[in-house]
Order: C-alpha cells, then structure tokens, then sequence
C-alpha cells in the first residue's frame, strides 16, 4: 500500500490536522480530504489538500483458464507493453496494451498457450515494470 507523508511547509507553534493529529506532518494512506490548521505568530491559517491514492495494477485471477485481467490505472492515454515468459525463461507471449486514462480493467486472451505457470512481465503505464506470476489451468 502507498504512503505519502504531508507536512505543512510553515513553521508554528500548534498544529492541528483533520485527523486529529498535532505534529508538523501526517502520514496518508486514505483517498480523502485532508486539512490543516496551523497557528504562527497568533494568527490561524488553514489549507486543504485532496489526495488521491491509485493502486497502480492488479492481476487476476491468479489461476487463469486462459482468460487475464489486468487492472490498471494511469494519468493520461499510453502505450504499456507487457511479456509471458514459461517458466524455463522462453518467450511465449508479447504484446502492447494501449492504456487509457483513469482506472480500467483489460483483458488478456492467453486460450492459445498451455497450461502451467508462467511468468508476466508488465510495463505499467507510470514506466514502472513489475513481475507477476500466473498460472494457467
């Protein structure tokens, strides 16, 4: 799961964040609103900031009867590429998968291959590449 640590760029004397919290800084976990209330040299300031936590992809399921999905979510339209490797580290499968902007599921046709475990190496549309271990039946 992500982490993102906000704290507040001023210095102050009290801090007061909509979580309850009284330090500087938080750490965020949670999609939602968050709000602060800082008082420096007697005066009250207060700044909201929404953040939005993506989970980035998900493969499923993991015994596949030939039919994948890939959750993924990405900023903008892009190119993401992905490749099946079996599991003597031969290329059984490459292709690209044209990712839209927002969170969408996709679905990879892998009917054609034999059942085993294999391994998938997805590109993800932020640049990061992950490895995903499937198995078909």
């Amino acid at each position: 799961m992500w982490a993102f640590n906000l704290t507040s760029p001023l210095s102050g004397e009290q801090y007061r964040w909509s979580t309850g919290a009284t330090s500087p800084g938080i750490i965020v976990q949670e999609t939602g609103e968050y709000w602060l209330e800082l008082i420096r040299f007697g005066e009250v300031r207060r700044d909201t900031i929404f953040v939005e936590i993506i989970d980035e992809y998900k493969v499923y399921p993991n015994l596949s009867n030939g039919i994948l999905k890939l959750e993924l979510s990405s900023l903008e339209d892009k190119m993401s590429h992905y490749e099946i490797y079996d599991m003597l580290g031969r290329l059984v499968k490459k292709d690209g998968i044209i990712t839209y902007a927002g969170r969408r599921t996709y679905e990879l046709n892998l009917n054609s291959m034999r059942m085993g475990q294999y391994l998938l190496y997805l590109e993800l549309p932020c640049g990061r590449s992950v490895v995903e271990k499937i198995m078909l039946l």
